[in-house]
């Protein structure tokens, strides 16, 4: 199921269930007994095969019965043990460092407060990240079947950005999943969705193989089916039980402290992803050595006041942000509305500011060493694909400079022209190819990588005039980059606010993708019956086919028509027909000799579109006479 259907099926479930809640609890227990009875359907099929045969083999004589029993001891430990591969789905827990209450009193000291006030069991282990991010990991020890344990990951950088009350509201939230208070039905779902989700992704990647690929047919087949509906219906609940878990958290510890941690949340989230990691990037390109201080240098990033017109872009891309089906996260907007708060107050305080680390306070005397263990963990995390993005560097420059030797970039074609954008943005940055991006666009509005590439970069910096690139794509019915740049755009439209435009570009990707369905299956069959129109092959083209064709020695004439389309019109598909030299008494083309030339043919003629070629004899008689008897059909009398 792709994103947009994930997401109309989302939108259909809240509009059916929006005002009947337990309707829609109790669509999503039936969900879950489908689940579990298809996980166990597997289980329950070996055991019945097994019966039948033991029931066969007591009936049978005294030598059947013996290989009949070793054929169900063989079925019967192979099931079972097919079951017990799939409960026990290896998963990999994340690597972080881990934190002890002896290592640092005052935080766990936070933590058993939450715990008491919450009445939840303590995690089996806090561990220390350099993500800017809090989360819960559940790691199912049963398959589908859960018994989860539960690891909390915080992330240093993030403890540098909040206050400590403000990181408790944080931490709170994480609680209130896990509460008493909680609805507990929502909240069984919200650890069942995660859970399964961890699985299903598990046995979909390539990894796995052994003996558990040969049970993966059936396997994948049902949960292709049952998980996208199991994870639309759990989706509209998990995202009601994150609005009750912001309250459950605001009635602990203030809703002004929760609110203003999710403010600076998006926003430093936000100038992070444009110009932190971008900026680590480029460093890639030109050191080999990883960074020992990631923690520091985005510390040090984050003290630096941004650009007034970039802090203003972030502020109004937090503060519209659409809610979207992607994540049960609501939007920053739609969760302080929630809360009784406007997202309009804080954008009228400007760019939030760094303020008191709540490292210092939470991690004691063990702060430096944390983060030194924190930034060690991110150099072996990134060892080898920061080397791999140096190495490319390397090879990127001795491109660059026979490119820069060949010729000036006015007297490049357009497809060197990309290449020398392309090299440069991979090796100085999108902005460094800025240039070259615009000469080519301006040479050839409808390149889509270009549009796409400069888009992006212009609107991402708050340049609507990226909007105008990626348009031109979409001036095109039939371009092939077309949900590419609606991607692009409806990401950038959720951000501003403007759901009417959203709703614009599925609509353009939705007649895109039909328009591709309906000209797949147009193309698919050819018939007498089908409408042909002439080849309009320009005389290059044609000159070059009836070299191909001259080559074969036992051609004698040849036709060729191009069948007239109603969708997707520049996919073209033409139908050559092939005949050998007349042998025989009565001098007609053998059937044998004029297949064996067909299929000559197909390995090396090439068209600009699909090519159908057929021989006047056997079951495309008909269309060959079709196509023989159009006057402007010969290409070799």
């Amino acid at each position: 199921m792709t994103d947009e259907q994930f997401d109309q099926l989302v939108k259909r479930i809240q509009q059916r269930y929006g005002s009947r809640p337990r309707w829609l609890r109790a669509r999503i227990a039936w969900l879950v007994a489908v689940g579990y009875a298809g996980f166990l359907a597997g289980l329950l099929l070996v055991l019945v095969i097994s019966a039948g045969l033991t029931f066969v083999a007591v009936v049978a004589g005294t030598e059947p019965s013996l290989v009949l029993m070793a054929i169900v001891a063989l079925l019967l430990a192979f099931g079972l043990w097919q079951m017990l591969v799939f409960l026990w789905v290896p998963l990999k827990t994340a690597k972080a460092r881990v934190v002890t209450e002896d290592e640092v009193p005052m935080l766990f000291r936070v933590l058993k407060q939450l715990e008491d006030d919450y009445r939840t069991p303590p995690f089996h282990s806090v561990q220390m990240t350099s993500d800017f991010n809090a989360s819960v990991q559940m790691v199912p020890r049963w398959g589908v079947f859960g018994f989860n344990r539960t690891h909390l990951f915080l992330g240093l950088p993030l403890m540098q950005m909040l206050s400590p009350e403000q990181f408790a509201a944080v931490l709170a939230h994480e609680f209130a999943h896990s509460s008493s208070q909680h609805d507990r039905f929502g909240m069984w779902i919200y650890r069942l969705r995660q859970t399964w989700s961890r699985v299903f992704t598990e046995l979909q990647s390539a990894g796995n193989g052994g003996v558990l690929s040969s049970f993966r047919g059936p396997l994948m087949g049902f949960i292709n089916w049952y998980w996208p509906r199991f994870n639309a219906h759990a989706f509209v609940l998990s995202r009601a039980n994150e609005y009750q878990a912001d309250r459950i958290a605001a009635e602990w510890g203030g809703a002004s402290p929760l609110a203003q941690a999710l403010w600076r949340i998006e926003c430093f989230g936000r100038r992070l992803n444009d110009d932190f990691w971008n900026e680590l990037t480029l460093l890639a390109r030109s050191h080999d050595e990883v960074p020992e201080d990631v923690v520091a240098r985005m510390k040090a990033f984050f003290d630096e006041e941004p650009k007034p017109e970039d802090g203003q872009r972030w502020i109004e891309q937090s503060s519209q942000f659409l809610t979207g089906s992607i994540d049960t996260h609501p939007s920053l907007s739609d969760r302080l509305q929630a809360l009784g708060l406007d997202v309009r107050e804080f954008a009228r305080d400007g760019f939030p500011i760094p303020v008191a680390q709540t490292a210092d306070v939470l991690l004691g005397p063990e702060r430096d060493q944390i983060e030194q263990d924190v930034n060690a963990q991110w150099q072996r995390e990134n060892r080898l694909r920061w080397q791999n993005v140096f190495h490319q560097a390397r090879r990127i420059e001795k491109r660059l400079v026979t490119i820069d030797g060949a010729a000036e970039p006015t007297t490049l074609t357009v497809e060197q022209l990309w290449e020398h954008a392309r090299t440069i943005g991979q090796l100085q940055g999108t902005a460094a190819a800025e240039p070259l991006l615009r000469q080519l666009l301006k040479r050839t509005p409808l390149h889509g990588n270009a549009a796409i590439v400069l888009g992006s970069h212009l609107l991402e910096r708050g340049n609507n005039e990226g909007e105008q690139f990626l348009r031109h794509i979409l001036s095109d019915p039939e371009h092939d980059m077309i949900p590419a740049a609606c991607g692009v755009l409806s990401a950038h439209f959720q951000e501003l606010g403007q759901s009417e435009k959203v709703r614009e570009m599925q609509a353009i990707v939705s007649r895109f993708q039909a328009a591709q369905i309906a000209a797949a299956t147009e193309r698919s069959v050819v018939t007498v019956k089908d409408p042909f129109v002439p080849h309009g092959l320009s005389e290059t083209e044609l000159a070059s086919l009836r070299a191909t064709l001259a080559a074969q020695t036992e051609i004698a004439a040849a036709w060729l028509v191009r069948k007239e389309l109603k969708h997707v019109q520049k996919q073209q598909l033409f139908v050559l027909v092939a005949r050998t030299k007349p042998n025989g008494l009565f001098g007609g083309s053998n059937a044998d000799r004029d297949r064996a030339l067909v299929t000559a043919l197909m390995s090396s003629v090439k068209l600009p579109g699909r090519l159908l070629i057929v021989a006047p004899q056997g079951g495309f008689r008909a269309l060959a006479q079709k196509i023989m008897a159009s006057e402007s059909s010969p290409i070799v009398p």
